[in-house]
């Protein structure tokens, strides 16, 4: 009976270490993937003046119309907005 706990653990053992293993790749290559995708495929333009200007950061009309109709969808109509700022970390 101990061989067949022994086998058991041992099997457990790998198996957990593999799952391990596997997700800590999916993380790295995920991040790597984002960095590489935000480098060279990003359509962001630092010389776009109608979102920056002085250094501030400005909502453009059609930024605004989203996040209003995001708020309604997902307050299903008793949502309102009020004010926008933007959030330090």
């Amino acid at each position: 009976m101990t061989e067949k706990y022994q086998t058991a653990f041992l099997l457990l053992t790998i198996g957990m270490i593999t799952v391990f293993v596997i997700l800590f790749l999916v993380v790295v290559i995920s991040k790597l993937m984002i960095r590489i995708i935000n480098k060279f495929f990003s359509d962001f333009d630092e010389n776009d003046k109608s979102l920056f200007e002085k250094s501030d950061r400005l909502i453009t009309s059609q930024q605004l119309t989203a996040i209003i109709a995001v708020v309604d969808i997902m307050s299903k109509g008793t949502g309102q907005v009020d004010t926008i700022k933007k959030i330090k970390k």
